[in-house]
């Protein structure tokens, strides 16, 4: 259950009342004395929180609808703080009684675990429609929007509005392709749908996100290009509206006329750059900084301006001036994660080429997690972290990846390391590759963002102590052969020097396309051994 958005009340109306929990304000407030004497600058309150849940506990058993305000407060883990102070009070029974007591609200409502990393309100409203979909078996009919959203059927499924988004539901493709929409809605899709078919989607509908279901999770398929679109029509209207009022005005209609060319003209910038990325074609900053540059000096002209309606003047400045900033985001983090590949590469090239990050003695390596500490060191260091976020053992589906690497909300790369020792078997390389491949695609490959802008590329490095290349490779070649034959469904394409391409699902229109690069790295102790074996050429 999630709290900030509710589409479906009777799940919640139909819950009993909650037991209260036996306050004791004067403990309260000895607890609170104690900690401003110890911290003074703390703003931490257990009489505040212990009040606050107590009134929204009262609310609950006494109103049946729009019951989220408890679930929005205890999700928010605003009581993590109890939970310190009970570590440091160990002796203190009441600040336990009160922890146990939000535990067992917490399985009464059947709120989850929070994961903050991916806690943003889009995946939010979607994991919760998703969410209310299930339990009505996908019949929209029994969709029951709370107050503040609006909903209609259509031919091809449902449009729920409020204020912020537009989220269609969409149970008929033909029948959607028909229609016109304005850019910026979320489209959510309950049939089956192809990649190629999203990539129609975003072209024709500029939406801001695509969700749909893969088997049986909720992927979100984003382009975060679209929102310019979104952005460029709503300055352009609001151009045209201050134009009208103000028709008398020679300087304020020279400039609206100016925004309204000048819009169009970046709107074609926006898929130029946007294209060229797609393409590999490389990130021009000359054309970024373009974009911004002519953002911004259109914001200083309207700014400029006089006699004219200082809130509609102010409202077209401050969109501007938002288009500008959020361009900056975006293409500092498009440049920063075009430097992914070349990190990896870097930072191998650094572990292979220092005997002290892999090697105790010449016969003795670390371990595999001690040489994927190095690489994870190396890429924290080396990529922007205010654009990257790179974590270690990273939790996902069942299982934990060796790093990971998230661009704001999303996680867009998966690294995945093996160690293969020397005089290893046949068996045991063949076995390594076989698992770390299919590891990757099965577990991992879901979390990833599936992306026209960034493409679904994972890594698969194989941390080799004085390989035999030939037997490495022959086994290469027969891991990722068994993984096409063994599964019907899938099937793998070598595209150039050690990346793969897997897809899903069969003909022109497959389910899923994930791409695998898969690196050798020789750590060598006896550079003789090249001369037996050949050197390894990527």
């Amino acid at each position: 259950m999630y709290s900030y958005f509710d589409f479906n009340a009777s799940t919640l109306s139909k819950i009993g009342p909650l037991s209260m929990f036996e306050r004791k304000i004067d403990r309260e407030r000895d607890i609170d004395e104690k900690l401003l004497l110890q911290e003074p600058n703390n703003c931490f309150s257990v009489y505040m929180y212990c009040s606050n849940l107590e009134r929204l506990i009262n609310q609950f058993n006494t109103n049946t609808h729009f019951r989220s305000d408890l679930v929005r407060f205890i999700e928010s883990d605003r009581h993590q703080f109890l939970k310190k102070l009970a570590a440091v009070w160990s002796a203190d029974e009441y600040l336990s009684s009160v922890i146990n007591y939000i535990e067992k609200i917490k399985k009464e409502l059947n709120i989850e675990p929070v994961d903050h990393l991916n806690r943003t309100r889009h995946m939010v409203l979607i994991n919760t429609i998703n969410k209310a979909l299930e339990e009505v078996n996908y019949d929209y009919n029994l969709l029951r929007p709370t107050q503040g959203w609006a909903a209609g059927s259509k031919s091809y499924g449902m449009v729920l509005a409020n204020n912020y988004e537009v989220v269609i539901l969409i149970n008929n493709i033909a029948q959607f392709l028909e229609e016109s929409l304005r850019p910026g809605a979320i489209l959510f899709f309950t049939v089956p749908i192809s990649l190629e078919q999203i990539e129609i989607m975003f072209d024709r509908f500029k939406p801001i996100r695509v969700i749909y279901c893969h088997a049986g999770k909720v992927v979100h398929n984003i382009d975060p290009f679209q929102f310019f679109h979104k952005q460029v029509i709503g300055i352009v209207q609001s151009a045209e509206m201050l134009k009208k009022i103000t028709p008398s005005d020679n300087d304020t209609l020279a400039i609206m006329n100016l925004i309204i060319h000048d819009m169009d003209n970046l709107d074609e910038k926006f898929n130029e750059y946007r294209n060229e990325y797609r393409l590999k074609i490389g990130l021009r900053d000359f054309k970024s900084r373009y974009i911004y540059d002519k953002l911004m000096n259109l914001h200083k002209q309207v700014m400029s301006l006089h006699f004219v309606s200082w809130q509609n003047k102010n409202e077209i400045a401050l969109k501007l001036s938002r288009l500008a900033d959020y361009f900056n985001s975006i293409s500092e983090t498009l440049t920063a994660a075009s430097t992914i590949n070349e990190t990896i590469s870097s930072g191998i090239r650094n572990i292979i080429s220092n005997k002290m990050l892999y090697c105790i003695s010449n016969k003795i390596l670390f371990n595999e997690n001690n040489i994927t500490a190095s690489l994870y060191t190396w890429m924290k260091a080396s990529l922007t972290p205010k654009k990257l976020m790179v974590i270690q053992e990273e939790y996902v589906a069942n299982g934990r990846t060796d790093i990971s690497i998230h661009a704001g909300e999303n996680r867009v790369c998966v690294i995945e390391c093996k160690l293969v020792k020397a005089n290893s078997e046949a068996s045991s390389i063949y076995k390594k590759v076989y698992e770390g491949v299919f590891q990757l695609y099965s577990k991992y490959s879901d979390s990833v963002l599936q992306s026209i802008i960034f493409p679904p590329d994972l890594y698969f490095i194989l941390f080799c102590h004085d390989p035999n290349f030939k037997k490495i490779k022959e086994n290469i070649a027969m891991a990722l052969d068994k993984i096409g034959n063994e599964h019907s469904r899938l099937s793998v394409t070598h595209l150039n020097d050690y990346r793969y391409e897997i897809r899903e699902g069969g003909g022109i229109f497959p389910d899923k396309v994930i791409y695998i690069n898969l690196i050798i790295a020789p750590l060598r102790v006896d550079v003789k051994e090249d001369e037996k074996h050949g050197k390894y050429l990527k």
